[in-house]
């Protein structure tokens, strides 16, 4: 009896502990059961998270391709601007040598005028000497067309 009042408590404990799981594995369902939206919303933030992380990357390419458009206009432009500045640099050196041709000729045509002013200066003084003697010349005639009347 005594056996059989045990297998009655082991039988009861029994019952009680599938009782207990049965309590536990109905738990377990409605927490996994109140689980899923939150795993259905977190897979659905993965997939935004994912999208978004996507989209970071293509903006960073298409970013990173107008930088590189921005820097070849900048290159380009830079070029342009350099062959522009060599050809002023060449109009200036070129407008740079005229001027100093120009300069060079008033120079040499200033030398030229100083040589005439020399020339003529001594032609003035050969005409005043020419003049006197033209004028001596002309009393020494005075003289003899007096002297010949006299005769």
């Amino acid at each position: 009896q005594a056996g059989s009042g045990l297998v009655a408590q082991l039988h009861g404990q029994l019952g009680q502990l599938r009782a207990r799981q049965a309590e536990l594995q109905a738990a377990v369902e409605r927490q996994v059961a109140q689980c899923a939206p939150l795993e259905t919303t977190e897979r659905d933030l993965q997939a935004v998270l994912l999208e978004i992380h996507q989209e970071g990357i293509r903006s960073e390419k298409d970013m990173e391709r107008q930088l590189l458009a921005i820097n070849d206009e900048q290159v380009a432009a830079r070029a342009a601007q350099e062959g522009e500045m060599a050809a002023l640099a060449g109009r200036y050196a070129a407008a740079h040598a005229r001027v100093a041709a120009a300069a060079a000729s008033v120079e040499a045509h200033g030398r030229q005028n100083a040589a005439w002013d020399g020339q003529l200066g001594e032609m003035d003084v050969a005409m005043k000497g020419l003049e006197k003697t033209i004028a001596r010349m002309e009393d020494e005639m005075t003289g003899v067309t007096k002297r010949c009347s006299d005769f």
